[in-house]
Parts: C-alpha cells; sequence; structure tokens
C-alpha cells in the first residue's frame, strides 16, 4: 500500500468518542510521500496530516456536542455553546489551512504526487468535485497510478453516481490487481456472478499469500465525518438539532455549525432563567460527585421556588429513576412535559422509565403521532413494538428513524433492523440493510459475516462466499465467518477448500457442531473415512450432550414453574419439594438456591433457609439476597448479623445508584 494510500484510510474516517484519534494512523508515516524522496513532496504530506489534526479538532467539539445535548444532567448548557464555538473555530482554521495548501499545489502544476495529497485533503473536507478536480490533474501526468483511480471511486461515490465510481475502481483494479479491496469494491458495483468470482479469488489468495493471523485490518475507505463502529447503541440528535443531520451527510460542515447554534439559543438547558441554571447545574454537581440524596434535595427545593420551571421537574425524574423511586420519577416527567410540551427530553425519558415498568400501553399513548416524530422517538416506538412482539411495525418505526439519522450507533442500528427482517423471513430486505450496514461500518468482520450467512439462505453463493472470506479476512479469529465459509464450498463440491475453511473454524472454536458435521461428511466424501468417521463420532457426542443440556434447560423451567404455582397456591410443602428438586439439578444457580430459601422461610425452617440463600448469594451477590438474608438472621434472634446484612443491603444499593450515575455520564 503507498503511503497516500495510508493517508486516505487515515482521513476519511474518524472514529466518534476515540479515546486517541492519532492513533489511527502515526503522522511520521502518513506525512512520507508514495513515489519519491523530494522533500517539498515529504513536506506537502506532512502538512497534509497536519490538516487532518485540524479535522479532529472539529471532531472532538462534535463530540462534545452530541454528548451535552442528551442534557442528562442539566448542567449542560455551556457545554452546549462552548462546543459550537469551538467547531466553528476549528473549521475556520481547516479551511484557511488547505487554502494554504491548495495555493501551494498550484506552483507545482505538473506533479501529480502533490494533486493527489491537495485530492485526499479535499475527500477528507467532504469536498468531493474539488477532489475530482485535482484527481483529473493528477491523470494527465500519471495515467497509470491506481489510486489516482480509487480515490476517484470514492469521490463519485460521495456524489452518488455508481456508475462513474464503478468505472474508477475497475481502472484501479487493472492498475493494481493485486489489490483485494478494490477487487471486492468492483464485485459490489457490478454485481454479476464473474465479478463476485473475481472478488473470491482474489480474497483466495490474500488467504494463502498470508503469513499467520494477522492482526485485525481497515482496507476499506469511505468519506465521511465519523467513523461507525460495533456494537454502539444509536445516538441521534434531539429534534431541535436534527436539521444538521442532512448537512453532516452532504458534508456541508459550515450549515452544520449554523443550524446549531441558532438551535442552542432555544434549548431550555441554556434558556431556562441564569437563577434556575445555576440551581441545575449545583444540584448536578452534586449528582455527579455521587450524592443522589442531597441532589435531590437541592432539587426539591428548586421546585419549591419555582414550580413551573419544566428542567427542575425534567431532573426530578431523572433523579428518582436513579433513586428507583418509579412512581414519583413518572410524575415529575410528566409535570416537565406540560410545562414544555415541545422539549423531548422528558417524553423519551418517561417512555424509557414505563418500558423498565413494563407499562407498555402507557409509554405507547406517550408517543406523539408520526407528524411530530423524531429520531429518538421513532426509534424508541420501534423498541416498544418489539416489546410487544408487533414486528412489522417495529421494522416501520425503524425505517422512519433512519431519515433522522443515528449520528452514530448506524452499525447496530441496522444490524438490528436486519436482525427483525430475517425474523419475519424477508431475506431480500434483510440483505438491503446489511449493504447499508457495510456501507457505514465497512471493516466490521460481523457486518460482512452476516450479510454472507443470509446470502447462504438465498443460495447466492458467490456473493455468499465473498463476504465471509472478506470477513475471515478482516477478522482471522471469526470461526463462524470459516464455518459459514467452509458450508458454502462444501455445497459447491470445492472439498479442498471446505475442509481447510472448516479445519480452520474448528481450530478456533470446536463447539461449532454444524462445522464439525459437514467437515465430516466431506471427508467421507473425498475418501478419508476414518477422519470422516472421527468427526463425525465427536458431532454425535455433541450433540447428544446438547441434547442432554436442552432437556435439563426443560426440566428446570417445568419445575420451577410447577413450585412456584404451588406456593401461590399456598401448598409451601409442595413448593419446597419442586425447588429442591431444581437446586439438586442445577446446584450452581443463585436462583434455585434463592427459591428455595424464601420457600424455607414460609415454612419457618429458617436454619435451612439461611444456608440456602447463603449458597445463592457466593453464588450470585444481590442487593436483595442481603434482605433475604437479613430477615432470616432475625428470625432466629442473631440481630448483630441481621444488621451488618442491612448495612450491606444499604451499601448495595448506593453501589447500583453509583453505578447507573457512572452510565449517564458515558
Amino acid at each position: 500500500m503507498s503511503r497516500c494510500v495510508a493517508l486516505l484510510v487515515l482521513v476519511v474516517s474518524v472514529g466518534l468518542f476515540a479515546q486517541e484519534p492519532t492513533a489511527e494512523c502515526p503522522t511520521s508515516e502518513c506525512a512520507q510521500p508514495s513515489r519519491t524522496g523530494s522533500p517539498a513532496l515529504a513536506q506537502l504530506w506532512r502538512d497534509a496530516s497536519s490538516i487532518h489534526q485540524i479535522k479532529l479538532q472539529f471532531v472532538e467539539a462534535f463530540q462534545r456536542f452530541v454528548r451535552a445535548q442528551a442534557g442528562t444532567f442539566g448542567d449542560e448548557g455551556s457545554e452546549l455553546t462552548s462546543a459550537v464555538a469551538a467547531m466553528r473555530e476549528s473549521l475556520s482554521r481547516w479551511d484557511r489551512a488547505i487554502a494554504e495548501l491548495q495555493s501551494r499545489v498550484r506552483r507545482t502544476p505538473g506533479e501529480a504526487e502533490a494533486r493527489i495529497a491537495l485530492a485526499t485533503v479535499w475527500l477528507d473536507r467532504h469536498r468531493p468535485e474539488e477532489a475530482l478536480e485535482e484527481l483529473r490533474a493528477a491523470e494527465r501526468v500519471a495515467a497509470d497510478r491506481a489510486d489516482v483511480y480509487r480515490f476517484r471511486a470514492l469521490a463519485q461515490a460521495a456524489l452518488d453516481r455508481p456508475q462513474d465510481a464503478m468505472s474508477a475502481i475497475g481502472r484501479a483494479s487493472t492498475l493494481d490487481p493485486g489489490n483485494v479491496a478494490n477487487r471486492y469494491v468492483l464485485a459490489r458495483y457490478r454485481a454479476t456472478a464473474d465479478a463476485w468470482r473475481d472478488a473470491v479469488r482474489a480474497l483466495q489468495r490474500a488467504r494463502a499469500d498470508a503469513r499467520g493471523d494477522a492482526a485485525a485490518i481497515a482496507p476499506f475507505e469511505r468519506v465521511g465525518l465519523l467513523r461507525q463502529s460495533s456494537g454502539t447503541a444509536p445516538i441521534f440528535l434531539q429534534s431541535r438539532y436534527a436539521a444538521a443531520m442532512q448537512a453532516i451527510r452532504t458534508g456541508d460542515y459550515a450549515a452544520v455549525v449554523a443550524t446549531l447554534a441558532d438551535a442552542v439559543t432555544t434549548d431550555p438547558i441554556v434558556a431556562s432563567p441564569a437563577p434556575v441554571r445555576a440551581r441545575l447545574v449545583e444540584a448536578a454537581a452534586t449528582l455527579r460527585a455521587g450524592r443522589l440524596e442531597a441532589a435531590l434535595q437541592q432539587l426539591v427545593a428548586a421546585r419549591d421556588e419555582w414550580p413551573d420551571q419544566s428542567e427542575i421537574h425534567r431532573l426530578l425524574g431523572v433523579m428518582y429513576r436513579i433513586d428507583e423511586q418509579q412512581g414519583k420519577s413518572i410524575d415529575h416527567l410528566r409535570t416537565a412535559m406540560t410545562l414544555a410540551p415541545g422539549d423531548e427530553r422528558a417524553r423519551v425519558t418517561l417512555i424509557d422509565v414505563l418500558m423498565d415498568e413494563r407499562r407498555l400501553s402507557e409509554a405507547e399513548r406517550e408517543l406523539p403521532d408520526a407528524s411530530a416524530s423524531s429520531g429518538q422517538i421513532a426509534y424508541r416506538r420501534s423498541q416498544l413494538y418489539q416489546r410487544q412482539s408487533l414486528l412489522p411495525q417495529a421494522i416501520a418505526a425503524l425505517q422512519e428513524s433512519e431519515r433522522f439519522g443515528p449520528v452514530i450507533g448506524a452499525d447496530y442500528f441496522y444490524q438490528s433492523w436486519a436482525g427483525l427482517l430475517v425474523n419475519q423471513a424477508d431475506f431480500d430486505r434483510a440483505i438491503a440493510i446489511h449493504v447499508r450496514r457495510i456501507d457505514a461500518n465497512p471493516n466490521s468482520a460481523e457486518a460482512h459475516r452476516q450479510l454472507g450467512e443470509i446470502l447462504i439462505l438465498q443460495g447466492r453463493d458467490d456473493q455468499a462466499l465473498a463476504e465471509l472470506l472478506v470477513a475471515g479476512w478482516l477478522d482471522p479469529k471469526d470461526a463462524r465467518a470459516h464455518a459459514a465459509a467452509g458450508q458454502v464450498y462444501a455445497r459447491t463440491m470445492k472439498y479442498p477448500e471446505a475442509i481447510e475453511a472448516l479445519m480452520r473454524a474448528l481450530a478456533i472454536d470446536p463447539h461449532l457442531r454444524e462445522a464439525r458435521y459437514t467437515l465430516g461428511t466431506v471427508l467421507m466424501r473425498v475418501g478419508k473415512v476414518n477422519e470422516g468417521k472421527a468427526e463425525l463420532e465427536t458431532f454425535g457426542a455433541q450433540q447428544r450432550d446438547a441434547e442432554a443440556q436442552g432437556q435439563r434447560e426443560f426440566e428446570l423451567d417445568a419445575l420451577r414453574r410447577q413450585a412456584a404455582a404451588r406456593a401461590r397456591d399456598g401448598d409451601v410443602a409442595g413448593a419446597i419439594e419442586g425447588f429442591e428438586r431444581a437446586a439438586a439439578l442445577d446446584p450452581q444457580s443463585a436462583r434455585s438456591h434463592r427459591d428455595l430459601g424464601v420457600a424455607l422461610m414460609r415454612a419457618r425452617r429458617v436454619e435451612e433457609a439461611i444456608d440456602r440463600l447463603q449458597r445463592a448469594q457466593r453464588i450470585d451477590e444481590t442487593a436483595e439476597g442481603f434482605t433475604q438474608l437479613a430477615d432470616a438472621y432475625a428470625a432466629v434472634g442473631n440481630t448483630d448479623e441481621s444488621a451488618r446484612l442491612r448495612a450491606a443491603y444499604r451499601e448495595a444499593l448506593a453501589r447500583a445508584r453509583a453505578d447507573r450515575i457512572r452510565e449517564l455520564t458515558r
């Protein structure tokens, strides 16, 4: 890979909330020219890398804004305004630095390297037309450089010109036939069986050329402000800021800043009266310090002084939720909504509280109609429908929420959407959504693997194999990707390749039963009878173990349900018998011992109850377990131990509250 390619990997996709955003590509590496030792060109690349550092500052300021706009503690107003100011200042410096670099590049009109350096900077700035202008100039003097056409493909894709992008990536593939990423991208554009087979051959060669299992790589490039990562829950901008999302998508960062700056002025956490804001900041500082009761007292006093301030009631709702006083939380959140109908923070929190309490019909009534929807509201609507197993409605709500974002968490968002479609057996739409997921996070091995697994169900073997090989290339430790590739090879009677892929999968995860069965049958087909029989015997043993485990879990569930029913009917002896059988069947389950301990307490067999409750706590310590043991020791007259356990219960509750507060700050 040339050095300028390394720079593009750096500049086109920046991670949101990354701890060390500069670590993706060290400046000393990115600053080197790709084809010449010219000091002037080397300096151009160093300057291009420095410009990227300015972009990182813009992104960091936007990160701060995204965190603050949630308004979790109510003291984020100053952070919102300072973040917008920082975005404006860094954007101004960013554009000035690009203009200075552009002026210097113009003084070397015949140097392709200089034009390419400037093109990558324009792509980083999400200005594809300007990047194309530089790339055309580079092509006139260096038509044999594959990177010119690869960058051109990125620019054309950013302009939504798929035919032009396909032509450019095709030319890049011709000039650099060993570039596996180019081959895969070209196959996605062409979407023909021949193109997918060509990509498969390139990926197979890459595997054959690999020296051991390399660390995770990121070969796929995309133009954009923020990198999407796997496993991150979707975050949407508040409805008052949602207009900025379209400008983010198109790279109009000046419009992003202007839109956010205008909207901030009317945000309640900024626009509330100064004395109210000061009191909220004070209470928020107390809460952040972990002093929940003191923070509640401060807010209650503020409520008494300013009963018509919606932010005070909203923050009381948040704090009572942390304190698990859900009734008070709901009351204050509804009051906040009445006082400020246009502010969705209280509404979203209320919906969350009601869903936590499984009051789903009430939560649904709090949802506004579709005309007043937002990204957060539509996403909550989908979650609510999923809780009710109303999957078609949940899918429609996800489609609605996509219009508003998300800002981050797109990978998880599309993964969830595709999963619902698979549950509905709508595989064609699931494939389309997984493609969008890969567009958002092209270097996710899991995204490629899950797309490949669905393509197998559709019988699209060539495309499935390409996706699965990409997954194994991105993450050589993905056993399921290798196993699924082995299934495709076996289905298409490419037995040597199937054996290799399946053995690789089982070396990583020997518990993949389907992979072991397929390996056994393939070995038998190629005449390796003894090896095949051995694999099938191992498969049979694993299958029997799995069936026994399933039967055991079924019996446990039945025993627990029957024992609980007897306890409700007052048959304590019958309940104890059932819970004893469950504990014997699953002696490492805290639940089994705790259920039995509670039943023994009801039968006044307190010493036995203490033994079972202690066992449960040793396996899984819970706050409730402390109170149960405290009651048991009180019943036998051991007041000291009972008092100690009640203190432990209070400490456990305090830790749980502190954990919830820390979770809010993430």
